[in-house]
């Protein structure tokens, strides 16, 4: 609990942050329930998900809602780049022994 109430605190003028920030326990928790495979998650779920979490800091089900969407879109991209990265090898790899293919015949 310390750390929500030090987030809290830390601001001069006595608002909430804008922004929401996952301390280290609830990250870990937030990143095993994804690593389950729950991707897209159901408003019960969600306020399961957020009565667990804050026994650990201040938080509130939109900011876990955002935290799921955000995560499946980054390991969409995170694939999305794996599977461009072998391609291109892939491409690179044919366009060098394309061209080596033709150096060799017109030589």
């Amino acid at each position: 609990m310390d750390q929500g109430k030090s987030m809290v605190e830390s601001t001069s003028n006595g608002h909430l942050p804008k922004r929401w920030k996952p301390n280290l326990e609830q990250r870990r928790i937030l990143e095993s329930i994804f690593a389950t495979g729950t991707k897209n998650t159901r408003r019960e779920r969600i306020a399961q998900i957020t009565a667990v979490l804050q026994q650990y800091g201040r938080v509130e089900q939109r900011n876990v809602f955002y935290w799921f969407q955000n995560a499946n879109n980054r390991n969409k991209l995170c694939r999305r780049r794996r599977e461009w990265t072998v391609s291109e090898e892939f491409t690179n790899r044919c366009f060098r022994i394309s061209n080596f293919a033709i150096i060799s015949f017109t030589s």
